[in-house]
């Protein structure tokens, strides 16, 4: 989700892939890649204006499941309730508003280009 990390990891997307880029860390500059599709997205920025900025994880998670439709998104919530320590079951209702802001995000982005 950084620079670093895009430097490593950029190279194992398969052609013709998808790289949700972290726009709120990484310049598009830094991408080297034409042939994959990009899609940057303020990973960071929205989950901070969500009051959190520890969900953006769950903001890029939201993002891929809008993008690629390969989870369905009914099965989240009980995905989180049975990988997650009970003792942060409190979070789940923060996750899952910081996954539907990077689903939304992904839906703004479609609905506008």
């Amino acid at each position: 989700m950084n620079t670093p990390s895009l430097k490593k990891f950029e190279d194992h997307v398969k052609p013709g892939g998808l790289l949700l880029l972290n726009s709120s860390l990484v310049d598009l500059q830094d991408v080297s890649r034409e042939e994959i599709k990009l899609v940057p997205v303020p990973f960071n920025e929205i989950a901070s204006q969500s009051g959190n900025s520890k969900l953006a994880n769950m903001v890029a998670l939201g993002a891929y499941v809008e993008k690629t439709r390969l989870i369905e998104e009914a099965s989240i919530p009980d995905a989180l309730i049975s990988s997650l320590d009970e003792r942060h079951h409190h979070m789940i209702p923060a996750n899952l508003e910081a996954i539907r802001k990077g689903r939304d995000f992904i839906r703004d982005l479609n609905s506008a280009g």
